[in-house]
């Protein structure tokens, strides 16, 4: 049985949690829990109905992370002080978790009042003012987890799901029967439905509203999901060249534009990933000193990975984004919005080169936490490629398509270095450490990937 109230004002002055609170008043002339959206509370937790108490829980957090929380100073389980974002001053600190239960309701509410539209960032405990002064607010420990930072969320995620991909600015969700993804960037969701009508019968049928895509949840499974995965996969590349690979015209910017999302894009990228680990570059690699980034980057011959064959691609085309229906049927999901300025068409060199670092790396169980990372001193270390038959399998389907369409094998190691290097920065530790030096040692060594193929 749920109720909902309309907050009209929730980004402007006079906004926060008090007056959010506030709004849903006429709902809550009864004791009553408050609770914050970003805090999760343990399983054997139970909210008792029976309570004749004013409660606030919480717990104690690190000295120095305490200022970014309001904090309690407790005496014999009684609040005797609130601090809205100051540093513990005493062992007797400790910090509200966002849950509270009032009892006393109409005085919590009177106190409210008086903030609102006054005070320019209402807090719930403005509405504590009476009962605090009156000792009448009891403090309960209680080990709640904070979300309220995205890095929190994902280290959350991580240790209780494994390994999460998911980024900031998007989302997915699969209610009754239908996938819906959200993208805080409407021209990603523009691109991607204009793209998904431009070859019929290779992507869902998408619909689409401000910053949401929609379509019917399909059954199947991905490449990764087969046992016998190098017949899928060969099935696969002969459905590829004849559905989604569509020869295009060069045009008098196609190189131009594969110039900057290959050189200028990379450059972007490393930027990040040195500037969220500086000392990343010096540390060796499996036990081995490399070059540094730098060096490794200036011999690359960018005008020659520039000159690309335009075709129109998927664009992130790796084993899970390749669906086979119950249909026997190849779908394509979550491809990449534009390549550079363009929809139309790509580089099919950078097709290839996704689909061999999905093959390389299995993303499936990256998500599941199954690789291996050991970061000591300067070094480190990793296991995230499996040498097994279906790695072999698909290589040489991949080198062998490549080969007997004439195009440029080392290409696609080198850029299938990039591609990692690139992703490192999207990603969470230590998967982006691992991408950073996997990129290394492929761009260093032209027989990285060839010697795989003799395990």
């Amino acid at each position: 049985n749920i109720s909902y109230g309309d907050v009209d004002n929730y980004d402007k002055k006079f906004s926060g949690p008090g007056y959010s609170l506030f709004k849903c008043k006429k709902l809550l002339n009864e004791p009553f829990y408050v609770t914050s959206c970003d805090t999760l509370l343990p399983k054997n937790f139970k909210l008792s109905k029976k309570l004749n108490q004013n409660i606030l829980f919480g717990k104690k957090v690190e000295k120095k992370s305490s200022k970014n929380y309001c904090n309690f100073e407790i005496k014999k389980n009684t609040i005797e002080k609130i601090y809205e974002k100051k540093v513990y001053k005493n062992e007797n600190f400790y910090s509200f978790s966002g849950l509270m239960h009032i009892y006393d309701h109409q005085i919590f509410w009177k106190d409210m009042k008086k903030v609102i539209n006054v005070k320019k960032t209402p807090q719930l405990s403005d509405g504590l003012a009476y009962l605090l002064m009156n000792k009448k607010l009891i403090f309960k420990n209680n080990n709640w987890i904070d979300v309220g930072k995205f890095q929190d969320y994902q280290d959350y995620i991580n240790e209780k799901n494994g390994f999460d991909f998911s980024k900031k600015n998007e989302a997915i969700y699969i209610i009754n029967n239908r996938v819906i993804k959200f993208f805080q960037d409407t021209k990603i969701v523009d691109q991607r439905y204009k793209k998904s009508k431009l070859v019929k019968k290779i992507f869902p049928n998408l619909k689409r509203k401000n910053n949401f895509y929609f379509y019917n949840f399909v059954k199947g499974s991905t490449l990764y999901e087969f046992k016998n995965q190098s017949l899928i996969f060969k099935r696969f590349i002969d459905w590829a060249e004849k559905n989604l690979w569509i020869k295009k015209k060069v045009d008098k910017n196609f190189y131009e534009n594969c110039r900057i999302f290959y050189k200028e894009k990379t450059y972007l990228r490393l930027k990040k990933i040195l500037k969220k680990y500086q000392k990343i570059d010096k540390a060796k690699i499996n036990n081995n000193k490399l070059e540094s980034i730098e060096n490794i980057l200036k011999k690359i011959k960018w005008n020659e990975l520039s000159k690309g064959l335009p075709y129109f691609i998927h664009g992130d085309l790796q084993f899970d984004n390749i669906l086979y229906t119950k249909k026997n049927k190849f779908l394509l999901l979550d491809w990449r919005h534009s390549f550079g300025e363009y929809i139309d068409k790509g580089d099919i060199y950078y097709d290839l080169s996704k689909l061999l670092g999905g093959i390389l790396i299995n993303y499936k169980k990256i998500k599941m936490s199954k690789f291996y990372f050991l970061e000591k001193k300067n070094n480190i270390s990793y296991n995230i490629i499996e040498k097994n038959n279906d790695l072999v399998a698909n290589l040489k389907l991949l080198i062998n398509y490549i080969k007997r369409k004439n195009l440029d094998i080392d290409k696609i190691y080198t850029l299938t270095g990039l591609i990692y290097l690139n992703m490192s920065p999207l990603h969470h530790k230590p998967f982006d450490k691992i991408l950073f030096g996997l990129s290394k040692e492929i761009l260093t060594n032209k027989n990285f990937i060839k010697n795989l193929c003799n395990k």
